[in-house]
């Protein structure tokens, strides 16, 4: 197990760009931590913590959402990204 540092990057649809705290997490949690930073969106816009209703916030208010490198700031994991083309 080895102990990585994030951050959770989030771009907007209208194009600000927000990175969060750095913080450790175990390489082996990735996958709950996701599961974690996605009822967080839903908590924030007070809806159902569903893969439905997060994919509904995301087209709505985001670009991209994913966890990074907190030094580099490469990515990760994508918790969501529009896909090219596609307008909100």
């Amino acid at each position: 197990m080895k102990i990585m540092k994030i951050r959770v990057l989030e771009h907007s649809a209208d194009d600000s760009i927000r990175i969060g705290a750095a913080f450790g997490v175990a390489d082996n949690a990735i996958a709950a931590l996701m599961t974690d930073i996605m009822k967080s969106y839903c908590k924030k816009f007070n809806r159902s913590a569903t893969i439905d209703d997060f994919a509904e916030i995301c087209d709505k208010y985001y670009k991209h959402i994913a966890i990074v490198n907190s030094e580099t700031l490469s990515v990760i994991n994508e918790i969501f990204k529009l896909r090219y083309g596609e307008k909100n």
